[in-house]
C-alpha cells in the first residue's frame, strides 16, 4: 500500500475496516543505517630539537639557568651542572630562545631559525651582578646538633661549616639563589632556595643526617709469590 492509499483508508473508511477487522496503517519506507567513519589520526610532524651549552661572560659553563624557546612549540628546560641543555618537541621555523640566569628577572634573548632534525646553539650570556650581599648562620641536624663535615655553597662560593655548625659566606649578590650542601667525601647534595637582600643576611638551615660511614676490614695478601718461593721454583 502506498502512502496515498493509506491516508485515504485512515480518513474515509475507518468504520468499515474496523468492522471487518482489517487494520489500515501507513507504510514507511525503511531507511538505511548511516555509516560511521572513524577519524584518521593526524601524523606527528618531523622531530625538531635544540641543544647546546650555556656559558657566562668568562666562557665557563653556567648551570643555574632556565632556557625557554618561544615561537614554535614553546617549551623550557633547566641547564644541567655542566651548562648543557636540550629542548625537544619543537617545530621548524624562526624562534626566540630566552635564557633566565639565576637571581635575574629579565631574560637574555637569542634569535634562531630551527630546521628539521637536531639544532645546536651555544648561549653565551652576561651575568649582571646585583647589589653586594653576605650570608651567615648555622647549619644543624634535625636533632639540633651541628652538621659535621659539610660544605655550604652559593653563587659558586663554598665554605666549610664550623664545628659548632656556623658558616659565613661573603662576596655574594642580592637576589634569589640556590644553596647546596655537600657532605665531605660524598657526592650527595641537598638544595634550598634563599632570597638575599642587599647587605648582611642571617639564614639558618636544618638538613638531613649525612650518609652513614662505610668501613672495610680484612687481611691484605699478595697474589704474587714471594722471593723465596720464586727461588725454589727456579732451582
Amino acid at each position: 500500500m502506498n502512502p496515498a492509499t493509506g491516508r485515504f483508508c485512515a480518513r474515509y473508511l475507518p468504520l468499515t475496516f474496523a468492522l471487518l477487522g482489517i487494520a489500515c496503517t501507513e507504510t514507511k519506507t525503511p531507511t538505511e543505517p548511516t555509516a560511521v567513519v572513524a577519524a584518521t589520526p593526524t601524523p606527528a610532524g618531523p622531530a625538531v630539537t635544540l641543544s647546546g651549552v650555556v656559558t657566562d661572560q668568562s666562557g665557563a659553563p653556567y648551570s643555574p639557568a632556565v632556557v625557554y624557546c618561544q615561537g614554535v612549540g614553546s617549551t623550557e628546560v633547566s641547564a644541567d651542572p655542566r651548562g648543557k641543555y636540550r629542548l625537544t618537541g619543537l617545530k621548524a621555523g624562526a624562534a626566540v630562545v630566552k635564557v633566565y640566569a639565576q637571581g635575574q628577572q629579565k631574560s637574555q634573548d637569542f634569535d634562531v631559525v630551527l630546521a628539521v632534525g637536531d639544532n645546536v646553539k651555544d648561549l653565551a650570556i652576561n651575568i649582571v651582578t646585583g647589589e653586594p650581599a653576605s650570608m651567615s648562620g648555622f647549619v644543624r641536624l634535625p636533632s639540633g646538633e651541628p652538621a659535621p663535615s659539610a660544605i655550604l655553597s652559593c653563587q659558586r662560593k663554598g665554605v666549610n661549616i664550623g664545628a659548632d655548625g656556623s658558616y659565613a659566606l661573603t662576596g655574594l649578590y642580592a637576589g634569589r639563589w640556590n644553596v647546596s650542601l655537600t657532605w665531605n667525601g660524598y657526592n650527595d647534595e641537598e638544595y634550598e632556595t634563599v632570597t638575599l637582600r642587599p647587605g648582611a643576611n642571617t639564614v639558618n638551615f636544618v638538613v638531613g643526617a649525612p650518609p652513614p660511614a662505610a668501613w672495610m676490614s680484612g687481611i691484605v695478601t699478595s697474589r704474587f709469590p714471594s722471593e723465596e718461593t720464586r727461588e725454589q721454583h727456579h732451582d
